[in-house]
């Protein structure tokens, strides 16, 4: 389970090996914390490859709209993005702002 990909969440863990989260914790402690260490590290990964991803559609998008004369609004780019993605996200998050400026 240490190397599966993505990372499980302790609950995962426990759940497959038929204990509760918390006996995990109580009766196998560092263990348990390198599960949940793996877990935040794997989800926070995750989290960063979604955001590049939105970032590199919203500046496409922009530079399109540009191109075309059509001022790249937030409004305007949010409209254009995959229906997957959060509209609300994206406004919310400033990503639109930072256009000029990749993220860290």
């Amino acid at each position: 389970m240490m190397s599966e990909y993505p990372a499980p969440s302790i609950a995962t863990v426990a759940k497959r090996l038929g204990v509760s989260p918390g006996y995990l914790r109580a009766h196998f402690p560092a263990l348990a914390k390198e599960i949940v260490e793996q877990h935040r590290a794997a989800e926070a990964a995750a989290k960063d490859v979604r955001r590049r991803l939105l970032f590199d559609e919203a500046l496409s998008i922009a530079t399109e709209l540009h191109k075309h004369g059509v001022y790249p609004s937030g409004e305007t780019v949010a409209q254009h993005l995959k229906s997957g993605i959060s509209r609300d996200f994206v406004r919310s998050s400033g990503l639109l702002v930072r256009l000029g400026k990749p993220l860290a």
